[in-house]
């Protein structure tokens, strides 16, 4: 985020969901917001949107935590689709959405 030393990453794996010794993969993807030196006591809120991080567009609040604890939320989007480079993650400080923010393009490595 401009101006501080909050540095946030987000990792995306497919759900699966196991019952005895059964696990199935399940629809959706889940996203895991993880958040280094943010202030203890303060929230923050993590949106999805697409397009790129200079003028995003459909922009969705997923997730708000509090501090350093990060939070975990699943999304309807298949993880293909998810990982393509066309959509973002912004971290944003709690209900205020002109405040200056970090944003990242979603996008897999195996290729």
């Amino acid at each position: 985020m401009p101006g501080s030393a909050i540095v946030g990453r987000a990792e995306i794996a497919k759900p699966v969901s196991c019952g005895g010794r059964v696990c199935q993969a399940g629809d959706g993807s889940d996203i895991m917001v993880l958040v280094d030196n943010a202030k203890s006591g303060k929230m923050y809120d993590v949106s999805l949107a697409t397009g790129p991080c200079g003028s995003p567009s459909d922009v969705l609040v997923i997730a708000r935590f509090i501090g350093t604890d990060g939070d975990k939320v699943h999304v309807d989007t298949p993880i293909i689709p998810l990982t393509s480079g066309k959509y973002v993650l912004i971290l944003r400080p709690a209900g205020n959405p002109g405040a200056g923010y970090g944003c990242g393009q979603i996008k897999h490595d195996w290729f």
